[in-house]
């Protein structure tokens, strides 16, 4: 009829009950009540008592939900996932050779882990941040992304993007970015999608794609108008300037400016959020995400012009000169 976890969550909310019967099984253990039930109908021959096909699945699979879905089993090589307490599920983007930017394998990896730490109990609160100390992300790989410059295959990196970086902005849980050094250009879309922004006074942010003679395409065309406002949003793109974290906390981006140790107040302001009501708080992100307008449509309109730039002169301009640390001359080809 449905998903264990929906009839949970249908019991959880409509008889207010802490757990639901498919997770109370699962605690109890559902191999125990299912030959208990075989016992029972062996013994009494009564059809009340026969285990439903179902039910002999899931028993024999260990239970409703995945036991088997620890992300200590996976081994990435783009970020690394920990579980430093307090219920907090901690993400580090880890290339810190190329300043954690951000390349396809990372994407995969990002939302394997996004998924596994939702689906995990004992996770109420993730925490992003960058490994090393230069940066939270200097942005997208250019140089692997300008290899293949095929419009196609540019349209769905952009969807590959908007939809991984999406998944932390619909998480039920609270998410919190912890921002040290260079946040730009598709690093900048990464912590947009952050519940909160917590950063240092070094921080450096931008979104600097209009000087590559892109435009941001991870979903910073529409996301960022967000919590900036409309025009905020045009003065970061358009200028492709780079911000203090100060202006950028007057801008309403960044909730946090910390003077000591940013991995103790990022974790801290994470726990507190994790020992908030995970219910209530799933269903306020829900009610706060779906009450903007449709932004479906302006995604769409992105990954169609991230597409068509990516085969330009222009690109090609922007991408050679950004290696020189020159200015580009751009000619509208």
């Amino acid at each position: 009829v449905a998903p264990a976890s929906d009839i949970d969550e249908a019991v959880m909310l409509g008889a207010g009950f802490p757990s639901g019967p498919a997770k109370l099984a699962d605690e109890r253990g559902l191999d125990d009540l299912h030959a208990t039930l075989d016992d029972l109908h062996e013994e009494t021959g009564a059809a009340r008592y026969e285990p439903a096909d179902y039910l002999t699945e899931a028993a024999e699979s260990g239970g409703f939900y995945d036991r088997n879905g620890d992300t200590d089993d996976v081994a990435f090589e783009n970020i690394e996932v920990s579980y430093p307490g307090d219920q907090v599920g901690r993400v580090a983007l880890d290339r810190t050779h190329r300043m954690n930017t951000i390349d396809l394998d990372l994407l995969d990896e990002l939302s394997t882990a996004v998924d596994r730490l939702e689906a995990d109990d004992d996770v109420r609160a993730l925490l992003i941040v960058g490994a090393g100390d230069q940066a939270f992300s200097a942005g997208a790989d250019v140089q692997s992304m300008a290899a293949s410059a095929a419009p196609l295959d540019a349209i769905e990196l952009s969807r590959k993007g908007q939809q991984t970086f999406g998944k932390l902005q619909e998480c039920d849980m609270p998410v919190v970015a912890g921002i040290d050094g260079y946040c730009l250009g598709g690093g900048m879309e990464l912590a947009t999608c952050a519940d909160l922004r917590i950063a240092t006074e070094r921080a450096e942010f931008g979104q600097p794609e209009l000087d590559l003679g892109l435009l941001p395409g991870w979903g910073g065309t529409q996301r960022l108008q967000q919590i900036v406002g409309m025009g905020r949003a045009k003065e970061i793109i358009l200028t492709a300037e780079r911000y203090e974290a100060s202006e950028m906390a007057e801008f309403g981006f960044v909730n946090e400016i910390v003077e000591g140790d940013l991995g103790d107040a990022a974790f801290e302001r994470a726990a507190d959020l994790a020992a908030g009501p995970p219910i209530a708080q799933k269903f306020a992100k829900r009610a706060m995400l779906h009450g903007w307008e449709d932004a479906d449509a302006g995604l769409e309109i992105e990954s169609q012009a991230f597409g068509h730039l990516v085969n330009t002169d222009d690109l090609m301009e922007g991408v050679t000169v950004f290696m020189s640390d020159g200015e580009p001359e751009f000619e509208g080809k």
